[in-house]
């Protein structure tokens, strides 16, 4: 989710958010104006480092754009909900995801 800041004193409609995919070219991230000071980004590819802008739009159009965020890797906030580490011989351990589990998965003993 990604929060800005409104310091302006002018009338405004809204903005619009643009984010670079760190190709450096700036793409509009939503298709209507963005009332609000927050703004859900999704389509994302996790692992990918991404930076955004935001313009203020009023009835002369889009104002300049602010200056960039810091870079955001981005990640999946709920992988520790689906991932279980198995512990095995030797200190080793297994990685399980729910996305690889099929059906139910029995521990046998020897």
């Amino acid at each position: 989710m990604l929060r800005f800041i409104s310091n302006t004193y002018r009338p405004r409609q809204g903005f619009v958010v643009v984010c670079d995919l760190s190709q450096g070219e700036w793409v509009c991230c939503n298709v209507h104006i963005q009332k609000m000071c927050y703004f859900p980004v999704y389509g994302l590819k996790e692992g990918a480092l991404y930076q955004f802008r935001v313009r203020a739009v009023n009835k002369a159009g889009a104002g300049h754009p602010s200056k960039a965020t810091e870079p955001v890797l981005t990640a999946d906030p709920l992988e520790h909900t689906r991932t279980m580490v198995v512990k095995v011989d030797r200190g080793r351990t297994i990685t399980i995801t729910k996305d690889e589990l099929e059906g139910e998965i029995g521990v046998c003993s020897f």
